[in-house]
């Protein structure tokens, strides 16, 4: 698999010693191209003005990004939402944040068709304000990065997110409930959380769960994706938080029917131990789980 593409980022002289507020509904501005990437992909373009790119051709495209925030002026955690229009559909990704201080980061699959825009836009509900205090010694910093790669060969995925649930008991499976992505693969279904692959090969499996507490006492919050409901092929471990994020990763080799399911597996101090549930806050989007093919 080869691909080609762009990167961009915000870098803090943009907007000096003030602050950097992204209103309600606006764009992040990534004013930095990246030289070792100048040039290398004419369909892609950067348009300085709207803080928009635009597709020249039609494709798979991998899009990653992170913003890093001083604060938020919501009732809630912060939203960014990376927007692919084409014509009169538009496609949304968000992500969010249980803290108004530091880093939220996404990423997503896009489908685009010759003409299909691209931004990152604040859906918090209120102005947003990037970090100013991220420096190096020449007085600048990277507050915001966008890589958009562009895959040559055929991709299949599915990227879904998991709403209005309060907590996951122990043992039980993040009951991820709503599609997020519109290249929903024919060859991977979700059932409340439980995934069947019908092909063969090698996939990636990308989760993030946003943790508010758990009932109980435990040394430590811990995310288990297994295959069918024994078998850990991947894990995910954070020390126990009020609020915060579990994120994990893992690359895995299918055998065509396979079943795959992320578990809550945290155990509390007692001896001997017992399930604990983990808590989600009240966000519009509690996780996220990504899947797609790389062989």
């Amino acid at each position: 698999m080869s691909y080609i593409g762009v990167q961009r980022q915000t870098d803090s002289t943009l907007f000096g010693t003030a602050d950097y507020t992204i209103a309600n509904g606006a764009a992040v501005d990534f004013n930095i191209n990246l030289d070792y990437f100048a040039g290398t992909d004419t369909s892609i373009t950067y348009d300085t003005n709207t803080f928009t790119f635009t597709f020249t051709k039609a494709g798979y495209y991998y899009v990653d990004w992170f913003v890093v925030l001083d604060s938020a002026f919501s009732t809630s955690g912060p939203t960014f939402t990376l927007v692919a229009t084409t014509a009169t559909q538009t496609a949304l990704y968000p992500s969010t944040s249980s803290f108004k201080t530091g880093s939220i980061s996404g990423s997503a699959i896009v489908v685009a068709q010759a003409g299909t825009t691209l931004r990152l836009r604040n859906d918090t509900g209120d102005v947003a304000i990037l970090s100013n205090n991220i420096l190096d010694s020449s007085g600048s910093g990277i507050v915001a990065n966008i890589s958009i790669m562009r895959y040559v060969q055929d991709v299949a995925g599915l990227e879904v997110g998991l709403t209005n649930a309060t907590s996951v008991a122990n043992g039980a499976v993040v009951p991820y409930n709503t599609q997020i992505s519109n290249i929903a693969s024919p060859e991977i279904t979700n059932n409340a959380g439980v995934f069947t692959i019908s092909n063969t090969g090698i996939y990636l499996f990308d989760w993030n769960v946003s943790i508010s507490g758990i009932h109980g006492s435990s040394n430590e919050i811990r995310l288990e994706l297994r295959q069918g409901n024994t078998t850990v092929v991947g894990r995910s471990v954070v020390s126990v938080v009020h609020h915060g994020f579990i994120i994990g990763t893992a690359i895995v080799s299918v055998t065509a029917g396979q079943t795959f399911a992320l578990y809550n597996n945290t155990v509390d101090t007692a001896t001997p131990p017992a399930g604990v549930s983990i808590l989600l806050p009240t966000l519009s989007l509690q996780a996220t789980m990504r899947i797609f093919t790389l062989v």
